[in-house]
């Protein structure tokens, strides 16, 4: 950058403060690191970028924290002195902000996990899938189906056994694995599919935000709530369903060694058009009633 020609015609380059920076970037330690700076948040930047998209990634999050925090401690060769303060900072945002049984009981179910023998199934993952069941199983007989049905899941019996159950465990999203191979164990798979088909960002939420803003306008701010409820709720999944048409309907499993870190982000692209048409709402007949 100095040595450009664009530079060295540059009245800035004589000021103090650019000398400053010049002789700083002259120094092997400040290459140095900024090395280490790179070399440990990446496989943090890695996660932001398994979250930071429509594809569905819950059942990702929570795997990808134990790998960024286990190389890290690869990147200080396990000297518990170097690396523990970055572990504590990132577990203390993890359980703050970021950790919740939702994730946890994704992970659990989801079979590039929870099969695979060198990731060690722990109890807050354990105890996460078992606080999400007690909330999604909302009769006593879906609980009964699950508590039926978990030990086939754990064993991998019937189906779930199957020599392209196992190849798909890697190969397929695990969506598309529980609804291809999760059949024997239908209402753990109902619960498997609504789990993990969700995406974890909130950049694309902003696509309903102008939907929201249109609703809630003062001149229909009289209108009842109930109609409010279904035009945005029918008005979002057509957005969603947009979404997947341009994905063709497929969904590819999350590989965190081939995920590309300098590749752009949501929010650098130029907006795209929006998928449909928000003046509709400007013409609704709707009744007012009630007070604003």
């Amino acid at each position: 950058m100095f040595s450009h020609s664009e530079c060295l015609s540059s009245m800035h380059r004589i000021r103090p403060e650019a000398q400053a920076i010049k002789s700083l970037l002259c120094q092997d330690r400040f290459w140095k690191s900024a090395h280490e700076a790179v070399s440990v948040s990446e496989p943090l930047i890695k996660i932001l970028r398994i979250v930071d998209g429509d594809m569905p990634a819950m059942g990702y999050v929570y795997e990808g924290i134990e790998r960024a925090k286990a190389a890290i401690k690869a990147y200080y060769k396990g000297i518990e002195e170097k690396y523990m303060p970055i572990w504590e900072i990132v577990d203390r945002r993890w359980k703050l902000q970021l950790h919740s049984p939702l994730q946890a009981a994704a992970a659990f179910l989801n079979p590039s996990i929870f099969y695979n023998p060198n990731f060690k199934i722990d109890l807050r993952m354990r105890n996460g899938f078992q606080d999400t069941m007690i909330k999604m199983a909302t009769t006593n007989q879906d609980k009964i189906e699950i508590t039926k049905e978990h030990p086939i899941y754990i064993n991998a019996q019937g189906a779930l056994g199957t020599e392209f159950a196992i190849m798909g465990r890697t190969l397929n999203s695990p969506g598309d694995w529980w609804a291809g191979y999760g059949y024997e164990i239908p209402t753990l798979q109902r619960v498997a599919i609504k789990i993990l088909s969700q995406p974890c960002s909130s950049h694309w939420c902003k696509w309903n935000w102008s939907t929201f803003e249109s609703a809630h306008t003062k001149k229909r701010n009289r209108a009842e709530l109930e109609k409010f409820n279904d035009l945005l709720f029918a008005h979002c999944n057509l957005w969603l369903q947009a979404i997947t048409q341009s994905h063709d309907g497929k969904c590819k499993p999350v590989i965190y060694d081939e995920i590309d870190v300098s590749s752009e982000w949501p929010t650098e692209m130029e907006p795209s058009t929006p998928l449909l048409d928000d003046s509709w709402l400007d013409n609704l007949p709707l009744e007012c009633g009630g007070s604003p």
